[in-house]
């Protein structure tokens, strides 16, 4: 499995300061068993396609996806809209992205999906932008039958760092739909009717 309990290996990334994200990105069970996520993360992207923003956090490839038994972590994140400092009054249970995560573990898949608050940075001349996550949920949504969750409840606290590519984020958003619709015999990697508030309920 690729969730050990008590192990942090995180994405140490740089933050904006004032942010009350801590500058690395941690996947936690809120669970007696306090699992964390173990990740090898190898691509990370964002796009927009004028209604959101969407980034992309991968430890596989589009080919790996492809091949057999893949192991590994694919994090999507759809931010709806910006706060402003200052200005955005902040409930404690404000959502304001949505998030579906994808386990493959030799083969078994584990799909989870939540939501939580986070502040973004401004893009930078090449395309680098970073988010920092000081609240969300998630919890197991779908899963093969093999699959062990470790997590539910979780939560992503941190930040998380990505440049623009707008050709790779919807081509790996488009292979992990296909490989849970393979997989699990329907298309659950976008969470049909369920609410955004139900998704980030906390």
């Amino acid at each position: 499995m690729i969730i050990r309990s008590f192990i942090l290996v995180s994405i140490l990334l740089s933050g904006c300061s004032g942010w009350s994200a801590p500058k690395e990105c941690i996947i936690e069970s809120r669970s007696e068993s306090m699992s964390r996520l173990v990740r090898d993360q190898q691509f990370a992207g964002w796009s927009f396609d004028g209604a959101s923003t969407s980034f992309v956090f991968s430890d596989l490839t589009v080919d790996a996806l492809a091949g057999e038994k893949p192991t590994g972590v694919i994090l999507h994140i759809d931010l709806l809209w910006s706060p402003w400092p200052g200005r955005t009054p902040i409930d404690p249970t404000a959502t304001n992205f949505i998030c579906r995560m994808l386990i493959l573990s030799n083969g078994e898949v584990g799909l989870y999906g939540g939501g939580g608050f986070c502040w973004p940075s401004t893009a930078s001349k090449e395309g680098l932008m970073s988010i920092g996550i000081t609240g969300s949920s998630l919890s197991l949504l779908e899963h093969s039958a093999g699959f062990k969750d470790l997590l539910t409840p979780a939560e992503i606290v941190g930040t998380l760092e990505a440049n623009r590519d707008d050709a790779m984020v919807p081509r790996l958003r488009r292979a992990a739909s296909q490989y849970v619709s393979n997989r699990l015999g329907a298309v659950n990697w976008v969470v049909g009717e369920m609410s955004y508030e139900s998704l980030a309920a906390r």
